[in-house]
C-alpha cells in the first residue's frame, strides 16, 4: 500500500508523513516547488517530493490530502475525489490515533512548544510517539502514548476525540473564519466536550476558568496545580510548584519569557495526571532543546539573529519579553511579516503596539502567497498608522542595520525571514573585510 500527501510540505502533513513511515508504510507527497523549513526533515526520512502530477498515484493508493488544498482545484485532488479512497488531514489523524492513548494539545498560543515538552517527559517512561507543528514526528512499536498539536483552524480539532485534551489558552485568532470571539470561544468549549478522560486546561484564562471539571493550573490561587514565587533572569525561569496548598518542589529551567512558565506547567500537569513522579518529569524537560521556528538562535561574534514563528500580537509581546529576559543589555531590532490580512487588519493596532516594546522594529510585506480577503485591502505600510516607531527596508535601512553591534535581531512571522536575516549578515561580513 502507498501513502501519496497533496500538500506534504505542511508542517501538519510532513509530520503525519513521517509517522506512516516510521510504521514501514511507503509514503510520497507532491507540492509547490518552493522551499520550506518542513523539506529537511522529509528529506531525512527520504520521503520523495513531488511536482504536483495527476500520474504521482493510482487508483489503490491512499490519498491524504492538506487542508490548504481539499477545496482547490489541483489536478491531484481533482483526481483523488474522482477516484481514490481519500482522507483530509485531520480524517486520517484520527483514524491513526485510534491505537494509543492520546494526548491533543491546543490552544491559541504555545500548542507547538507544550506538544514537544510532553513528548519529552512522556519519553522517560516509554518510547512516545508525537506529532509536532514544526515538522517533527515519531513513532515506534513500543509507543503507547501519542501526543499531538489539535490546531482550531477552521475547527478542524472537532474531529479528534481524545483521552487528555490540554488547551492552553483561548485568544482570539483565525479572524478569516471565526467572525466573533464568541464563535471563536464556542469552538474549544465543543473540543473540550469530546475528552474521553480529562481536560486540563490554564485556569488563569478567563474563558478556560469557566470549565467545570476540569484540572486547572495557574498562577492565580484558586487553581489545582500552582506556580508560586516565580523567578526570571538572564538563566531561565523557577518557580516553587504546588498542588493546592502543599509544596511539590522548586523547580528550575533554561527556558525564557513568562510563557515558559505556563506551558512547563501544563507539561508537568499532564506528567503529574498520568501518575509520574516529579524527578522523571524534571528529567524529561530537561533535555528539550527547542522547537524549530520558535526562538532558534544563531549567534555570530557578539550579534545574535533570532527567528521565530509569532505571527499574533500575544505571540509578538511573548517573543521580545524573552529575549529581553536573556539579553538585557543587549539592543534589540524587531521584524515582522504578516501572513493574513485579515490577521493584521483586525490586529493591527495590538500587533504595532507589540513590536514597539523593541529598540526598533521593521515591517516587511506580505508574502506573495497570502491572498486579500474580500473588503480588506491594506499591505505592510497599515500597521505604520498605529505606531510612528514603525520602520521599512531599504538598502540605507539595511546598511544601518549592519553596522550595529551587541544587538539582537528578532525575525517573527509564519513565513520564511530567512532572506532578510540573510541579507543583514552578509553585509557585515562585507564590512568586517
Amino acid at each position: 500500500m502507498k501513502y501519496h500527501f497533496i500538500g506534504i510540505k505542511g508542517s501538519g502533513m510532513s509530520s503525519l508523513s513521517m509517522l506512516l513511515k516510521d510504521k514501514g508504510e511507503e509514503v510520497q507527497g507532491s507540492d509547490v516547488e518552493e522551499y520550506i523549513f518542513t523539506e529537511e526533515e522529509l528529506k531525512k526520512r527520504q520521503i520523495p517530493i513531488l511536482k504536483f502530477d495527476k500520474n504521482n498515484f493510482e487508483k489503490e493508493d491512499i490519498v491524504i490530502i492538506g487542508h490548504k488544498f481539499i477545496n482547490s482545484d489541483n489536478e491531484e485532488v481533482l483526481k483523488a475525489k474522482k477516484e481514490n479512497k481519500y482522507y483530509e488531514y485531520n480524517e486520517y489523524l484520527k483514524e491513526f490515533m485510534k491505537n494509543y492513548y492520546s494526548i491533543a494539545i491546543s490552544g491559541s498560543h504555545g500548542k507547538t512548544t507544550t506538544t514537544s515538552l510532553v513528548a519529552h517527559i512522556l519519553n522517560e517512561i516509554n518510547d512516545c510517539g508525537y506529532l509536532i507543528g514544526d515538522g517533527t514526528a515519531h513513532i515506534s512499536p513500543l509507543s503507547q502514548y501519542f501526543v499531538f498539536e489539535a490546531c482550531e483552524q477552521k475547527e478542524h480539532f472537532l474531529k479528534y476525540e481524545s483521552n487528555i485534551i490540554l488547551i492552553n489558552n483561548i485568544d482570539y485568532d483565525h479572524v478569516d473564519y471565526f467572525k466573533s470571539e464568541e464563535e471563536y470561544v464556542k469552538a474549544f468549549y465543543k473540543f473540550a466536550k469530546q475528552v474521553k478522560n480529562k481536560v486540563i486546561v490554564n485556569g488563569d484564562n478567563y474563558y478556560l476558568n469557566m470549565l467545570e471539571n476540569t484540572l486547572k493550573y495557574g498562577i492565580e490561587e484558586h487553581n489545582d496545580y500552582i506556580a508560586r514565587n516565580i523567578e526570571e533572569d538572564e538563566n531561565g525561569i523557577s518557580y516553587d510548584l504546588y498542588y493546592h496548598n502543599q509544596l511539590i518542589k522548586k523547580v528550575k529551567f533554561p527556558f525564557f519569557g513568562h510563557h515558559m512558565v505556563y506551558n512547563t506547567l501544563g507539561a508537568i500537569t499532564i506528567g503529574l495526571y498520568l501518575g509520574l513522579n516529579i524527578e522523571i518529569i524534571e528529567k524529561g524537560l530537561s533535555n528539550f532543546k527547542g522547537v524549530k521556528r520558535r526562538f532558534n538562535e544563531l549567534l555570530i561574534e557578539d550579534e545574535v539573529y533570532i527567528d521565530d514563528y509569532a505571527h499574533h500580537p500575544s505571540e509578538i509581546r511573548a517573543t521580545l519579553s524573552a529575549v529581553k529576559q536573556k539579553y538585557p543589555h543587549k539592543k534589540i531590532v524587531a521584524f515582522f511579516r504578516g501572513d493574513l490580512y485579515s490577521r493584521v487588519y483586525t490586529f493591527a493596532k495590538e500587533i504595532a503596539s507589540a513590536l514597539a516594546k523593541a529598540d526598533e522594529c521593521y515591517v516587511l510585506p506580505f508574502p506573495s502567497c497570502s491572498v486579500k480577503e474580500d473588503g480588506i485591502d491594506i499591505d505592510e505600510t497599515y500597521l505604520a498608522l498605529f505606531s510612528e516607531k514603525i520602520k521599512f527596508l531599504n538598502e540605507n535601512e539595511y546598511l544601518k542595520l549592519a553596522s550595529y553591534h551587541n544587538c539582537v535581531y528578532v525575525f517573527m512571522s509564519s513565513k520564511n525571514m530567512l532572506e532578510t536575516r540573510n541579507k543583514i549578515i552578509d553585509l557585515k561580513k562585507k564590512k568586517s573585510k
